[in-house]
């Protein structure tokens, strides 16, 4: 791993991820103000000495962490099945079972965001556009296709999903089939246009 002012690089990788393990399980438990070095330190099993050695703040040491879970929280990409409705469904459920999964995380790095630039900027560049990207690649191959119409705003599709299923799992609301069938069918299939359809 490649040295600078933020990246490990004393431990091997095993107790990294062990480290990294347990930051994720205080976040979710206590929130971001609430994670200490000591709290780290003792449920790792590792010296301060050791972490401050590592990661020079707790800060670094968090911004570490969130960039991990950002770059693994993707949501792939079904390929072309030749139908943008499967295509989008697959994706869309793939969303809900991360956000179901990890919606304590979620609402303590959301939180924890607003306080801290540099976790909001690694958010919104690893996640938030990692996730519209996958949802704007069925869109893109339906267009290829002559499916939908180049018009069609792909921003606005993603920009709609995703928020959509956030603030449901924030709210620890309901998020299952019959949901993301309404979200799907009722929403996101509504603002595609067809061509020969107008924009307006």
């Amino acid at each position: 791993m490649q040295k600078n002012s933020e990246a490990p690089f004393l431990l091997d990788e095993e107790r990294l991820e062990n480290i990294r393990r347990v930051v994720l399980e205080l976040v979710a438990s206590r929130g971001l103000e609430g994670v200490t070095v000591d709290a780290i330190a003792a449920a790792a099993r590792v010296s301060k000495q050791t972490l401050y050695k590592t990661w020079r703040t707790k800060s670094a040491l968090i911004r570490d962490v969130v960039r991990m879970i950002s770059h693994g929280a993707h949501l792939g990409d079904p390929g072309d099945l030749g139908s943008l409705r499967e295509e989008l469904w697959l994706i869309l459920e793939s969303a809900t079972g991360i956000l179901q999964t990890n919606r304590r995380l979620i609402v303590a790095l959301l939180d924890g965001a607003q306080r801290d630039p540099d976790i909001m900027s690694i958010m919104r560049r690893d996640t938030r556009d990692k996730y519209r990207e996958s949802l704007q690649r069925p869109l893109k191959r339906a267009i290829a296709r002559g499916d939908i119409s180049p018009e069609t705003d792909l921003n606005l599709i993603a920009d709609v999903a995703l928020p959509v299923l956030l603030h449901r799992a924030i709210l620890d609301d309901v998020l299952d089939e019959e949901m993301v069938k309404t979200l799907l069918d009722d929403v996101l299939m509504n603002l595609v246009i067809r061509p020969g359809r107008s924009k307006d």
